[in-house]
């Protein structure tokens, strides 16, 4: 890679791969998910995220490039490290526990995703694509709150397993 418009066509790609890679992992936690809430918001979003990767279709003929994606390993990571948690057979509350927090913080790498690719975007002129990508940007903060709310909600015992904290210790005050 030598240009910034190289670098930026290799973020859509990644950013591209992620968004259709998604499409089965939001499938797989709206089936998993025991919550109907959380089943709701995983299925509203795979539909949102459709839309993602048709407006990132328009962002690539808009440049003059393929839509290709490659493998985001970022993406893969996230995937990987809930999966390697729901094998530690969770009970089912905390298994959505896990695929909420999975789930924020998939949408928080979407985030930056899109942050940085808006940015370069803008400075070099592509202002359809920036546009586009600005609408994408709304819906993934949009999700990443309501899955916040949605586990801020749960009714779990969240102390549970937690050892006793030792008291604070009592400062003397000055004479």
């Amino acid at each position: 890679m030598e240009t910034v418009h190289e670098l930026f066509v290799h973020e859509l790609h990644d950013i591209y791969n992620a968004e259709q890679r998604l499409l089965d992992v939001l499938a797989t936690a709206e089936q998993s998910s025991h919550r109907s809430d959380l089943k709701r918001a995983f299925g509203r979003h795979r539909k949102q995220t459709q839309g993602h990767v048709q407006r990132l279709d328009k962002v690539f003929q808009s440049l003059g490039e393929s839509a290709q994606g490659e493998t985001c390993e970022g993406l893969e990571g996230l995937v990987r490290e809930q999966k390697t948690t729901e094998e530690q057979g969770l009970s089912p509350e905390l298994g959505d526990l896990n695929l909420g927090m999975s789930g924020i913080k998939i949408e928080h790498y979407e985030i930056s995703a899109y942050e940085s690719l808006i940015f370069l975007a803008q400075k070099m002129g592509h202002r359809e694509a920036a546009t586009l990508m600005r609408e994408t940007l709304r819906e993934e903060k949009e999700t990443a709150q309501l899955l916040t709310e949605l586990l801020k909600a749960s009714k779990l015992e969240w102390r549970a397993g937690m050892k006793e904290e030792a008291p604070a210790p009592r400062r003397r005050r000055a004479a």
